[in-house]
């Protein structure tokens, strides 16, 4: 019987790095893995400002998607903690599988932004808003915990926080009917277990973020920071995350290498090397 692949939680720049030096030097590698790529990843990559002036590269990217046969998960961060914690959910109005796929699909067929049936202009233009108003609001957080020199621990239970505050209107706004599931204490652990990498991860960089305030060299956050940790939430027990960022950055790189390690690929150190011998050609 043919072994069930592991999952692969893929950061964006992963689909960069294979579309720009070409699949095929990847393979052997990845043989043994199932590539995913997120709906937040999915809808960072066709709204980047830089493909608005080269649409022929997201379709080269989605290509390689094709080639590396990627599973593309619709579901958005919050739904896909609420699936996991094991709840029994009724909804009239989410979106379904079907429904991001004919939105994928009439994005592959299009040869221009021009035949897309959406603007494609305000997609990139809502993604770039949201990515700075993120961006602004953790960069006021962190300067704010720095003045009072806020632990790890303080941290890590606002990101709790902030997602169970999130994950309650994300249930009132799709008037979404909680029928049944684990028990209130069960459910708490779920809930820490599922989080876990995303909290352990995101706090790490907040703390040095919040660390090198007054330093000569601090650390601004961007708002591809924010989804490239964001991602962490779709990684299960025994899936994994890759990202050709380096190991030794002070992001989702580095933070990664050092606070879920378990979850990196044993060949990513490889899989970089390729990256950098082909950019360099």
């Amino acid at each position: 019987m043919e072994q069930k692949k592991v999952f692969v939680i893929c950061d964006t720049n992963v689909w960069y790095n294979l579309s720009n030096s070409g699949y095929n030097k990847y393979k052997t590698l990845l043989a043994n893995y199932q590539l995913c790529t997120t709906d937040l990843s999915f809808f960072e990559l066709i709204s980047s400002p830089a493909l608005q002036y080269d649409f022929q590269k997201i379709k080269k990217i989605l290509k390689v998607m094709e080639e590396a046969s990627a599973v593309i998960i619709g579901a958005t961060d919050i739904l896909h903690i609420l699936l996991k914690l094991g709840v029994n959910i009724e909804a009239k109005d989410l979106p379904t599988k079907d429904d991001f796929q004919t939105f994928y699909t009439k994005f592959v067929n299009a040869q221009s932004e021009k035949e897309l049936p959406f603007n494609y202009k305000k997609i990139i233009n809502k993604r770039k808003r949201y990515s700075n108003k993120i961006a602004f609001m953790y960069t006021c957080l962190t300067f704010i915990w720095s003045l009072s020199n806020k632990s790890i621990e303080y941290i890590q239970d606002y990101l709790r926080s902030s997602l169970k505050k999130q994950m309650d209107k994300y249930v009132r706004f799709h008037n979404l009917k909680i029928t049944g599931g684990p028990n209130a204490g069960e459910l708490q652990k779920k809930f820490e277990k599922v989080t876990s990498l995303y909290v352990t991860c995101f706090s790490h960089f907040l703390y040095e973020v919040e660390k090198s305030y007054f330093r000569k060299n601090r650390i601004k956050i961007k708002g591809n920071d924010y989804i490239d940790f964001r991602n962490l939430l779709y990684c299960a027990e025994k899936d994994k995350y890759l990202t050709f960022e380096r190991s030794t950055s002070k992001k989702i790189g580095g933070m990664l290498h050092l606070y879920g390690h378990s979850y990196e690929l044993d060949c990513t150190d490889q899989l970089r090397k390729i990256s950098i011998q082909y950019s360099q050609q």
